[in-house]
């Protein structure tokens, strides 16, 4: 922002400067328009009607000094006359000519009126001659103003020049440089060179504020990819070990089961039974999940629900991890009304107490209770359902990342895992309309989400008891 604030200032100051000198170049050439108009005007209206007084005047002149020479050789009146006609007229010239060059050059009166007093050819050549020289110091005087006007403006365009050039300067530092920048970045990240960054030391440092928040965001962008990237690629691993590891319990059981000379017992026939069982179960779980999280991704969530008992579900998921559980010395146990029917996609919710099982399950403490809690809201038109589990438990901070996809919490750097289980309840509580959440404290963790009862509300849930296996085959 401050770059972005030191370059608008720039621009205005420069702006301010370039009107400033525009007003002056303006101001100085009407003053030198105005004088060499006026000089033009005086040349015109005074100048050449004194210097048209002035040659009747010297013509005047010469006429009467002829006549007197001729009056004092011949005596004749005739010439008398013509000296005093021509005395006349050139004294009435010369009030005429004070009258036209007063105003423009009043310095001049005096020898105005020594020419009316004595109207000699001397007076009228040097009257001439002040006049003649003041007019060429009238025109020197434009020449050097246009002279200097000329200078002023080679001045001033050299001047534009620089200003124009530091303009430019600062264009391209301050935008075609950056832009240059991100097409390079772009470039880099689009050869798969996803650590690459804009250079906020480049002409980002004196841009303009929207091209620095779009560096900002080109490298959160960057940075979001490589995440995504490094996220996939620790995903594939995992992935490759989660599927690998269940893969091999579920051959070496197989084989071991397959060989007619292994003389096993039947209790350890059965062991070898539930080990493919849990093998198998992970492995199934594994797709599935992989298999939501590419359906919620893609938006092709679309269950066909049905009014049906939910406890039932709760139980058929709790059949399908019990293995799992009794191999950890965990125990299951459901807490809800024996006939609650709800709304929901039968293999969604099942897929969901699984998952949410198989989460307590894996990070729960051995030979601890696993809970799983089937309520109603105080409306009665919602469906609270909580798995509890006693564990090292999260910080609060990470409750609200729990559901994101590839989320592990800090409990989790000693267990493998996809980080999409709870991802999928997510999705698959969300195209219900529920919502989930989750609390840890004192070594508990709960996972909770809810559900609208849908058409009628709920049925059967006055109150709560403990379902066992032997009880939900009955329902």
């Amino acid at each position: 922002m401050f770059h972005s604030i030191r370059l608008r200032t720039h621009v205005l100051v420069v702006s301010g400067s370039m009107i400033c000198l525009t007003a002056l170049l303006g101001g100085k050439a009407y003053s030198v328009a105005r004088h060499q108009l006026q000089d033009t005007r005086d040349l015109v209206a005074y100048d050449l009607k004194a210097q048209t007084l002035l040659t009747r005047m010297e013509s005047m002149a010469v006429s009467r000094d002829q006549a007197q020479r001729k009056f004092r050789m011949t005596q004749d009146r005739v010439y008398s006359d013509l000296v005093s006609y021509y005395d006349a007229a050139l004294k009435s010239s010369a009030g005429s000519l004070s009258q036209v060059i007063a105003p423009a050059y009043p310095e001049l009166a005096g020898d105005t009126e020594a020419l009316k007093a004595s109207a000699q050819l001397h007076p009228i050549q040097a009257m001439r001659s002040s006049l003649e020289l003041k007019r060429e110091n009238k025109m020197n005087r434009a020449h050097e103003s246009s002279e200097g006007m000329v200078r002023l403006i080679i001045s001033s365009f050299l001047l534009c020049i620089g200003v124009t050039g530091w303009l430019l300067f600062l264009f391209y530092n301050g935008l075609l440089e950056p832009l240059r920048a991100l097409r390079e970045a772009t470039g880099k990240l689009r050869q798969g060179d996803l650590s690459h960054r804009v250079s906020m030391r480049s002409g980002f440092t004196h841009g303009v504020s929207e091209l620095a928040d779009l560096s900002e965001s080109f490298n959160r962008m960057a940075e979001k990819l490589e995440s995504l990237d490094q996220a996939k690629t620790e995903f594939l691993e995992t992935l490759s070990h989660e599927i690998k590891n269940p893969l091999a319990a579920l051959k070496e059981g197989l084989n071991l089961l397959s060989r007619k000379d292994a003389n096993l017992s039947e209790a350890s026939r059965q062991r070898g039974f539930n080990a493919c069982l849990i093998a198998s179960k992970r492995v199934e779980t594994m797709i599935n999940n992989l298999l939501s999280v590419a359906s919620a991704e893609k938006n092709l969530f679309d269950f066909e629900k049905a009014q049906k008992n939910f406890p039932l579900a709760v139980q058929t998921a709790m059949d399908e991890v019990r293995p799992l559980a009794e191999k950890k010395g965990i125990q299951l146990q459901l807490k809800a009304a024996p006939n609650v029917m709800v709304l929901f996609n039968w293999d969604a919710m099942v897929q969901v107490f699984e998952n949410l099982l198989l989460n307590a399950i894996k990070y729960g403490q051995e030979n601890s209770v696993v809970d799983v809690e089937v309520s109603a809201d105080a409306t009665g038109e919602k469906i609270i359902c909580t798995v509890s589990n006693v564990g090292s438990g999260f910080s609060d901070l990470e409750t609200t990342h729990v559901f994101d996809r590839f989320y592990r919490a800090s409990n989790s750097s000693k267990q493998k895992g996809l980080g999409i289980g709870l991802h999928v309840v997510k999705k698959i509580i969300e195209a219900h309309e529920g919502e989930v959440s989750a609390s840890s404290s004192a070594g508990k963790t709960s996972l909770q989400f809810s559900l609208p009862a849908g058409a009628g509300g709920l049925v059967g849930i006055p109150g709560l008891s403990s379902v066992h296996l032997s009880q939900m085959e009955n329902l």
